[in-house]
């Protein structure tokens, strides 16, 4: 969406359309061309668990390429319970639509976007909000990528879920933050 607060970057509207206030496909290209000149990769953030509020698309849940049984029933994340946390809109209403990425097609249009981020130059994806998607998911979206493909999730560990890390570590390096936990 076009917020200007840092979030607003974090509520994708269409997953085959790169074009926001960072910038357009042409000008992400333009820079993954220019960073490879410069013998550096480029890491793209990408939210795969769920889509934006602030749309037009919100109300109906009819995003382009999903509609409503695309997504999980509206729900507040109960973070003591695994399921919740794979299938609950986060958020403070809970207010941001949760994919139903067990859903075949929500799984192609996720392999669909990656491929156009590979196209555009991308060398690597960090992806946001692991622990909201089952690792059956990643298991399958990124099986067709190759090797060289740098991949890491952020994952904000829950107390007593140290034994769900080892699920997700097949696919991709991860990232805590236990700063955040020790303080918190």
């Amino acid at each position: 969406i076009d917020a200007p607060e840092w979030w607003g970057r974090y509520q994708p509207v269409d997953h085959q359309r790169i074009e926001g206030p960072l910038g357009s496909e042409a000008e992400l290209r333009e820079l993954c061309a220019a960073a490879h000149a410069q013998g550096l990769a480029v890491i793209v953030d990408v939210v795969l668990n769920h889509m934006a509020k602030g749309c037009p698309h919100y109300e109906t849940l009819q995003y382009p390429r999903f509609g409503p049984e695309h997504f999980h029933p509206r729900a507040a994340v109960d973070y003591n319970d695994v399921r919740s946390i794979r299938e609950g809109w986060i958020g403070h209403g809970p207010d941001l639509p949760d994919l139903k990425t067990t859903h075949p097609h929500v799984r192609s249009e996720a392999v669909r976007y990656l491929q156009l981020l590979r196209d555009c130059g991308a060398d690597g994806f960090r992806f946001d909000a692991v622990k909201h998607i089952e690792p059956a998911f990643f298991d399958a979206v990124l099986a067709g990528l190759p090797a060289s493909v740098f991949r890491y999730g952020e994952y904000i560990l829950q107390p007593g879920h140290r034994a769900l890390l080892d699920d997700y570590l097949r696919t991709m390096k991860l990232m805590d933050f236990g700063l955040h936990q020790a303080l918190g």
